[in-house]
């Protein structure tokens, strides 16, 4: 759903998109939600773009920080 949203390039003046919607919190749910279904590498990614927006959020750092000690650990175990 969080794909959904984040696909919405337009703001169309519609009540129906939150302002909050062009804000870093999409990025953030979108990081949250990919790591909870084991999406390590999306769930990064995302993650990245949040800290981008808003990068003295001492929050989006330390998911950050959580999400890479799953996604390295992906990776490593890729390559084995």
């Amino acid at each position: 759903m969080t794909e959904k949203a984040l696909a919405i390039t337009e703001k169309t003046g519609s009540y129906l998109l939150e302002t909050d919607s062009w804000g870093y919190e999409l990025y953030d749910l979108a990081a949250i939600c990919c790591y909870r279904l084991g999406m390590y590498e999306k769930a990064h990614n995302y993650a990245l773009i949040a800290i981008k927006m808003e990068p003295d959020d001492i929050r989006l750092k330390r998911n950050l920080e959580l999400i890479d000690i799953k996604y390295n650990a992906a990776l490593e175990s890729s390559h084995e």
